[in-house]
């Protein structure tokens, strides 16, 4: 749906550049350097989107397929680990990494086995916190872009078309005539700028809430992976914990 969204409004902006074109010989000096500038923000705002689009296909890819071996090996950390590094573009498998280290360097010096204490369920979800937050920071990355865009297009588009029909109406009264056809070119021409900012408004308001809706779902599968990490290692205090006892009851 959002594909199809993007197509049609990048049609409607190719039509409105056309317009733009043929418009632009009735457009003063000011009217042109805005239309300009709109169009610079137009071939900035398609780019950043179609980046962040982009990364984000790729993440949810990624994701998807280091979910599908993790889900099998959840049980053999070393294997998982190992897994991930052949998943770098998934954020789920940079987590993990990221606990994984953090795990190794809890691990005692002597066996190098992990020693399972409730203090360390609280260290590896700070760790895992700490990459989600690196990783939400990236993907936030160029889309305020999108936003400062949606915002300033509009206001620049009403100065334009403010100050062309202020210049049409001061040539009326140079010209000593309420004649539209001394007017209305002048006044055409100022309508453009509101146009072409509404062209690189509309497409930058619904990237940019898009991309951000995106960055919630990723947040949302990230905080749900790390809490299914702090579970598991939950799970295997309690599991070593049980077995303690039951050995300290054994004659």
């Amino acid at each position: 749906m959002i594909i199809r969204s993007l197509v049609t409004m990048s049609t409607v902006q190719a039509g409105v550049a056309d317009t733009l074109r043929r418009a632009n010989t009735t457009t003063e000096p000011i009217g042109k350097l805005i239309v300009l500038l709109l169009v610079v923000f137009s071939v900035v705002l398609w780019a950043v989107a179609g980046l962040k689009i982009l990364q984000f296909w790729r993440s949810m890819w990624n994701n998807r397929r280091f979910l599908a071996e993790f889900n099998t090996i959840s049980n053999d950390f070393q294997l998982a680990h190992e897994r991930a590094q052949e998943h770098r573009g998934s954020p789920l498998a940079s987590i993990f990494s990221e606990v994984y280290r953090e795990l190794r360097a809890l691990a005692r010096p002597d066996t190098g086995k992990l020693a399972m204490t409730p203090g360390m369920v609280d260290l590896v979800q700070r760790a895992a916190d700490r990459q989600i937050a690196l990783l939400v920071s990236q993907m936030d990355r160029y889309i305020s872009i999108l936003g400062t865009i949606a915002h300033i297009s509009p206001l620049l588009g009403l100065f334009g078309t403010v100050w062309g029909v202020l210049v049409a109406f001061t040539d009326m009264g140079v010209a000593g005539t309420t004649d539209l056809t001394v007017v209305a070119p002048g006044i055409a021409g100022a309508l453009i700028t509101t146009v072409a900012g509404l062209a690189a408004a509309i497409p930058a308001a619904v990237c940019h809430n898009y991309l951000n809706r995106r960055i919630e779902r990723q947040l949302e599968e990230m905080e749900d992976f790390a809490s299914r990490l702090t579970s598991y290692l939950d799970r295997s205090i309690l599991r070593r914990a049980g077995r303690q006892q039951q050995e300290q009851q054994t004659p």
